[in-house]
Formats: structure tokens, C-alpha cells, sequence
């Protein structure tokens, strides 16, 4: 999962490493494997690391690009790593990770290409040291989180939302907002780019934003999907071509250095990606969490899944109080 935290001063007045160090811990369960940080002139990187691919050191963070030039904290994966260290002749790397991989494509073909190039699930920071600028970036679906929040010192920038709302810059100036805490109570979430602070937001799905030395915002989306398909691309899809499709998108997501398994409920989705996920890797495991409320527990029918496609499954069960 990982977890990361960062300051870009517009004035270097940074935060001392012990109270940046505690607020980095606010993210340690997000990665129990190793924990680094690092102080710049100006800027301030830390990272908790869960280690999915390359286990060593060398795919610890925060990292820096071989050029010297970006220094990058990132959560997630990159599915289409291997094709694109292909793709651009991507030699003389020191780890088999994929942020390895977005290091050299950063000195090969710089900020925008890079992040336009992805194919995955990310939540990306990337200090550019020689023109003295921040950029943030989220995957198409947000599905990994990052929030910022702006003030006269700069900008800081996490994983979780608690890392911002107590961090120096903002805690002692937090002014709440009626409208998104009315929102949050009535959908149950904070919807992007807003939460319930002002000066505090989450960076937009599909958004790479950029944050010079001189405070100045500017956004850019590089994925934007249309929301409308033509009726003669619906009636020429065949339930083949989803299933390619679907086959392609498990099979991008199996690569790991570590054992991975799905999460199986009673529905429809799940099911069908654990067995797309079987065919392709034998021994995958599927976990189930039940509750013990008859409305809304699946763990029965998860178990009947499991038992049809032969895969090891675990259910961990909680009460209604819990």
C-alpha cells in the first residue's frame, strides 16, 4: 500500500525532521517494511514502504533519478513497467522495480510523457531540483490517494488526510467548510478536489499538477475518458472482447515478488477476477471478510466461489458492534 509525506517551501522554511518524522508515522501501517527520509534546500521527502516488487534496499524510497535531477516519492503500481523499459531502451538499472523504471523515464522524456506513459495505480511527488518545481500526479480512477494543502510557506502533500490537517502549516489555521461537511455527511466521502478544510484538497483522478518555487498552481489532465460510447461500437463489442480485455487487465496486475491473493465477495466482479487470476497463477489465495448481520454478509456465498474455482481461502469474521 505505501504511505508518503513531503514539504515544498516557497520560503525554506521547512519542518524539523523529528515532527516531520512523527507525522510520516501517521503512515508507518501503510508500509511496515522500511522507512526513510530525506531534507532538501527547500523540500522535505518521506516514505513507509510495503515491498511488492524487488524486496532489497535498492527499491526503498525516497529515490532519486540517475541523473540526479528528480527526486520521487510514489505509492502503487506500474503495471506496464516492463513494456515501457523495453519500449525505451531503459538500461543500467539498479533495482527490478517499477519506480526504478519512472526514474529513468524522467531523465529520458521528462515529467509529462512520463506520467502520460503509465498505465497503473498511483499517487506520484516528484521534486525537479534544477528548475526548482514540485509535481504531483493521481491515476485516472484515484484510486490511490493524495491530498495537499497550500499555504504562505508552500505546499505539503500525503497520503492521508491527517498527515496535512496536523501538520505546522495547517493545524492552527483549519477553517471547515459547511457545504463538503453537509456533502460528506449526506454520500459518506469527500469527493475530489474538496474535503472539509480550507486550503486542504485532494488532487483530482487523472490530474498532474505542477507547483513552482514562486507558489503558482497549474493543473493539466492527461486522461480523460468520454463518458459516452456510440451505439455501433456497443453493438459491435461481443462478450469475447470483454473477457480480453478483462484477461489482460488481472494478468497486468499478478506481477509480484511477493505471494498476492484477491478479495472475494458473494457478488459478480470479484468471482470473475478470481477466476481470471486462477487461470492464470494456479495457487492465488482469495480472502473474504464477513460480518455476522444476514443482510449483509457474502461470506457463505464467497465460500461456495472458492470451493467452485479450488482456490485456498481464508474468511475473517467481525461483529455488528465492531
Amino acid at each position: 500500500m505505501c504511505g508518503f509525506l513531503g514539504e515544498f517551501s516557497v520560503n525554506k522554511t521547512l519542518t524539523s525532521s523529528s515532527k516531520f518524522e512523527e507525522l510520516l508515522a501517521l503512515s508507518k501501517h501503510r508500509g511496515p517494511d522500511s522507512s526513510d527520509t530525506f531534507k532538501g534546500n527547500n523540500y522535505q521527502l518521506g516514505f513507509n514502504r510495503l515491498a511488492i516488487l524487488d524486496l532489497s534496499d535498492n527499491g526503498n524510497q525516497p529515490k532519486l533519478s540517475p541523473s540526479g535531477n528528480y527526486h520521487l516519492v510514489f505509492n502503487g503500481e506500474i503495471y506496464n513497467f516492463k513494456e515501457l523499459q523495453k519500449k525505451y531502451e531503459l538500461n543500467n538499472l539498479q533495482s527490478t522495480s517499477d519506480t526504478e523504471v519512472v526514474l529513468h523515464l524522467l531523465d529520458k522524456i521528462g515529467v509529462s510523457e512520463t506520467i502520460k506513459s503509465l498505465n497503473g495505480m498511483f499517487a506520484i511527488a516528484i521534486v525537479a531540483i534544477e528548475n526548482d518545481t514540485l509535481y504531483l500526479a493521481r491515476d485516472f480512477a484515484g484510486i490511490k490517494p493524495l491530498f495537499f494543502g497550500k499555504s504562505e510557506q508552500g505546499i505539503v502533500f500525503a497520503s492521508q488526510f491527517n498527515q496535512i490537517y496536523k501538520h505546522p502549516w495547517h493545524k492552527d489555521s483549519l477553517q471547515l467548510r459547511p457545504e463538503i461537511i453537509k456533502e460528506y455527511f449526506g454520500i459518506g466521502y469527500m469527493q475530489a478536489p474538496n474535503t472539509v478544510y480550507q486550503d486542504v484538497f485532494q488532487l483530482n483522478p487523472g490530474e498532474l499538477l505542477t507547483f513552482s518555487n514562486s507558489g503558482e498552481i497549474t493543473k493539466e489532465e492527461f486522461c480523460v475518458f468520454s463518458k459516452e460510447v456510440s451505439d455501433s461500437k456497443k453493438k459491435n463489442l461481443k462478450a469475447a472482447d470483454y473477457l480480453s480485455v478483462l484477461t489482460e487487465s488481472v494478468q497486468r496486475q499478478l506481477v509480484s515478488d511477493v505471494p498476492i491473493a484477491t478479495f472475494l465477495s458473494g457478488g459478480i466482479d470479484s468471482p470473475l477476477i478470481t477466476a481470471v487470476a486462477k487461470e492464470a497463477k494456479q495457487d492465488i489465495e482469495a480472502f473474504t471478510f464477513g460480518i455476522d448481520h444476514p443482510k449483509y454478509d457474502e461470506s457463505d456465498k464467497a465460500i461456495a466461489y472458492a470451493k467452485h474455482l479450488e482456490v485456498k481461502h481464508t474468511v475473517k469474521k467481525t461483529s455488528e458492534n465492531e
